[in-house]
């Protein structure tokens, strides 16, 4: 009987046959801590609107857990949940909003609520760069409120203005509640509180900020009073009513000072020799007075002052008792060209104060930076008008 067994076609000699291949797992990696994650989803935020992101599908580079880590330790160092915001969104290329944060703060949420909440129409394409230029044209209306509100206010008060905007880097008074007169009293204190240890931690700053701003509070509450018991028959109720907000301001106040080892009140400027004449010439010189300057010029270039200077030189001198007769003439000589450098720089300094009196005085502008010869009265033969037409000296005088 014929056998119904096919033949197994022959094998091809050489190399063996290639095992079947198993599909390459893609593993994603954090750029941060360096971790790698199987997926995407759940383990990365998702950024759509920046273009940093756009060949990763959305996903950014920094996994979940170290973002809200890395909030954790910033809030953890500088006491301000706020900052480490925005620092994350700096590093994720992500719109932050202040208005969104305080939403999000206030209902105890962490970053993926925060950016839950940017889903919304109104922050739709936004990127951190839209953060940069609303913080751009916020400062520049800072600045034109700035100037508007301080037009009939005292040299002092104005520099107290700057002084806080300058070392807090934004304005915290803009809620339009504030008064012209509450703003004024607002700066003026808050200056007083802004020393170097206050600026140096930034959860001491949101302090002192409350706390002002308390007191503003506390102000406005002691006008009610006081209109309410002008009255011919001042109302019992209201009176006690205002006294009870009174106290739980009080209360509020000293709860912040206590815990931010502040004083009460005036914790900032020291006022020892406040009535000294140098203390008065130095603030003075702080809010800009002219004539100010000019004393102290003169001051420094009398024959007095240099003579006292020359007596505390040899008093120095005197007191080291140096043995070595070379090294006490060359120091004696460092000495004397330091005097004669600072004497040139004095002289500089008040020509050039004298020439910007005369520049305004004939509406002359000026780019003291651009024009290496501002500090020479030779520039007012080249000054250049509002208009930017040149004017000479010798065709002035004709």
């Amino acid at each position: 009987m014929a056998s119904t067994t096919k033949a197994q076609p022959k094998r091809k000699r050489g190399r063996p046959p290639k095992a079947p291949t198993e599909p390459v797992k893609i593993k994603y990696r954090c750029q941060h801590c360096g971790k790698e994650f199987r997926t995407r989803e759940n383990n990365f935020f998702m950024n759509k609107r920046s273009p940093l992101f756009e060949t990763n599908e959305g996903y950014t580079t920094i996994c979940k857990d170290c973002v809200n880590q890395i909030i954790a330790d910033i809030t953890a160092e500088t006491r301000d949940r706020r900052y480490a915001f925005m620092v994350v969104c700096h590093w994720l290329d992500m719109f932050f909003d202040d208005t969104l944060y305080d939403g999000v703060n206030d209902a105890d949420g962490g970053f993926g609520v925060y950016l839950r909440s940017l889903n919304n129409q109104q922050y739709a394409n936004k990127t951190f760069s839209d953060t940069i230029s609303a913080w751009q044209e916020k400062h520049y209306e800072t600045r034109a409120t700035i100037d508007k509100v301080a037009e009939t206010w005292r040299a002092e008060e104005r520099a107290n203005m700057v002084f806080v905007v300058k070392s807090i880097g934004y304005d915290p008074f803009t809620d339009d509640n504030y008064t012209r007169e509450d703003k004024r009293y607002a700066y003026n204190t808050l200056a007083d509180y802004l020393t170097d240890d206050v600026l140096e931690d930034n959860h001491k700053v949101q302090s002192v900020i409350s706390l002002v701003k308390t007191y503003v509070q506390l102000e406005k509450t002691n006008q009610m009073l006081n209109a309410e018991l002008r009255k011919a028959y001042p109302d019992a109720t209201n009176v006690k009513t205002i006294n009870s907000i009174k106290k739980e301001m009080t209360a509020v106040i000293n709860s912040i000072a206590n815990e931010n080892g502040l004083a009460a009140k005036t914790n900032g400027k020291n006022k020892t020799g406040g009535s000294s004449l140098t203390k008065i010439m130095r603030e003075m010189d702080e809010i800009g007075y002219e004539e100010n300057k000019s004393n102290v010029i003169k001051a420094r270039l009398a024959e007095s002052y240099k003579e006292i200077a020359t007596d505390n030189i040899k008093a120095i001198m005197a007191e080291l008792q140096l043995t070595s007769d070379e090294y006490a003439d060359m120091l004696s000589q460092q000495t004397e060209l330091v005097a004669t450098l600072q004497e040139k720089v004095d002289k500089l300094t008040e020509e050039k104060r004298l020439m910007t009196i005369k520049l305004k005085e004939h509406h002359i502008q000026y780019d003291p930076v651009a024009d290496e010869n501002y500090a020479t009265s030779a520039y007012l033969d080249t000054a250049k008008t509002s208009d930017n037409t040149i004017v000479h000296k010798e065709s002035d005088e004709k």
